[in-house]
């Protein structure tokens, strides 16, 4: 079960950002898929190990982590787009100067690694691909800024195919943690962005258990964010197991009420949320009768 010492962060995605939603009637928003997502289909060396890390002189404090992450800018549509996708974000070196300058603390970055990765053993990652994950990381933690990548978009394992795709989700993280883990503690591992459809309480925590198994053969340091079922919400965390030991974690919820007022004319939700103008707390100035994207 969920332990008491477990520390419980409220991401607040705050721009360029994928929502969540409260409940599973509304999908979030997601970059439009090409005609065909390719995966690599040539074997691909594996990620080198890293020179061996030395382990904290005491453990990490969750609770400092937790408020360590501070105010967050979420940085949508662009490394979690489909490959090939039209009109995706490139992360420069400015976007993060100006959020650093703005004065937040924490960059969470969403990632569709399955684009990039073999759909077959090892499920190696593509070089490119994890060195403009490097590039985005190394220029946000010069920035002074934290950095939570976070595994965005595993279609699969929603549409409840988990079984077929868990050992390419855990090989996926672990050559993500053995690539990082010499990384800054303040690098923070996210295993997957909103767990929800067919991926149920319990396929999903035993898919937790074997993550953060693999994670932590390779990696002591990282704190890991996790949510539970449910689009990650806060009644899909009361069914979110943690791993028997493990402390360094954060467990997270995303919250959108009043969700007419924060999703207000996203075309991603339905006409029902078009209507734009909406104020909190109201009412407004004008009438809203009229007024849509």
């Amino acid at each position: 079960m969920l332990k008491w010492w477990t520390a419980l962060a409220l991401v607040a995605l705050l721009a360029g950002c994928s929502p969540l939603v409260p409940s599973a009637t509304v999908p979030p928003t997601e970059t439009p898929a090409p005609t065909q997502t390719p995966v690599p289909t040539a074997a691909l060396a594996p990620t080198p190990t890293p020179v061996a890390r030395s382990e904290p002189a005491a453990p990490i404090d969750p609770f400092a982590q937790a408020r360590r992450l501070g105010r967050g800018v979420n940085l949508g549509n662009a490394l979690e787009a489909h490959r090939g996708a039209e009109g995706t974000m490139e992360i420069k070196e400015q976007y993060l100067q100006l959020i650093a300058a703005a004065g937040f603390d924490t960059i969470r970055v969403p990632i569709r690694w399955t684009s990039y990765a073999l759909d077959k053993p090892p499920y190696t990652v593509e070089e490119a691909f994890f060195q403009e994950i490097d590039r985005v990381i190394e220029s946000g933690l010069q920035q002074g800024l934290n950095v939570v990548i976070d595994m965005h978009h595993y279609d699969e394992l929603f549409a409840g195919d988990a079984g077929n795709h868990k050992e390419r989700f855990v090989a996926i993280w672990s050559q993500t943690a053995t690539r990082y883990r010499t990384m800054p503690d303040n690098l923070f591992y996210e295993p997957l962005n909103e767990p929800h459809g067919m991926l149920l309480p319990d396929a999903w925590n035993a898919l937790v258990r074997d993550t953060v198994s693999a994670i932590r053969q390779v990696d002591g340091v990282h704190t890991l964010v996790i949510s539970g079922t449910q689009w990650g919400n806060m009644q899909g965390l009361a069914f979110l197991e943690i791993p028997e030991g493990e402390e360094n974690v954060i467990c997270t919820f995303h919250y959108y009420e009043p969700f007419p007022f924060t999703h207000q004319g996203a075309g991603w939700v339905g006409e029902q949320y078009w209507t734009i103008g909406v104020e909190w707390p109201g009412p407004p100035k004008t009438p809203l009768g009229s007024i849509k994207v």
